[in-house]
């Protein structure tokens, strides 16, 4: 019987260690889709700018959850953003075993699309593939390298306020 509990302990102690590490690399750094795709946009003939469509991810140590989609161009292999209409989502975040489980609302959209309003909610289901963060299965985050401090001063900001604006 004895055996029995300490294998037990043993089990429970090494889940333990997976959820925080699961809940360390979340929150480590912030995230965006692994296959940005990047274009160069010519405005004129004499400057160039490297263009791509994403999505930005943060995990607060808090349990907040945020996501900022908008065009983004690369300065000086920075990240920034670059067009007015932007989607934010904000909500929570938990550990599920393995998994990171984010219950989130749509809290602003400059251009909503058909069948979508402000304060849509949505379940994500968030797991680790190596360094690679999959959402639902399908779309790929990888850890952001470089950001502008305008990006992560944005995503500093406390988000509530478009709940109460909105109503949620």
């Amino acid at each position: 019987m004895r055996q029995f509990a300490f294998i037990l302990i043993t089990v429970f102690i090494a889940c333990n260690d997976s959820l925080v590490d699961v809940s360390k690399a979340a929150t480590k750094t912030l995230w965006v889709n692994k296959d940005l795709q990047i274009d160069t946009l010519r405005l004129d003939t004499t400057f160039m700018s490297v263009h791509a469509q994403g999505t930005i991810l943060s995990f607060d140590t808090s349990g907040i959850f945020k996501s900022f989609a908008n065009d983004f161009y690369i300065n000086n292999d920075s990240l920034n953003w670059c067009e007015p209409g932007i989607e934010l989502n904000y909500g929570y975040w938990r550990i599920a075993g393995d998994r990171i489980i984010v219950d989130k609302q749509l809290v602003e959209r400059t251009f909503l699309m058909p069948g979508q309003k402000l304060g849509m909610k949505q379940v994500d289901t968030f797991h680790f593939v190596n360094d690679t963060l999959v959402v639902n299965s399908k779309t790929k985050y990888t850890a952001v390298t470089l950001l502008s401090t305008e990006i992560r001063d944005f995503l500093n900001r406390d988000w509530s306020y478009w709940q109460k604006r909105n109503g949620m």
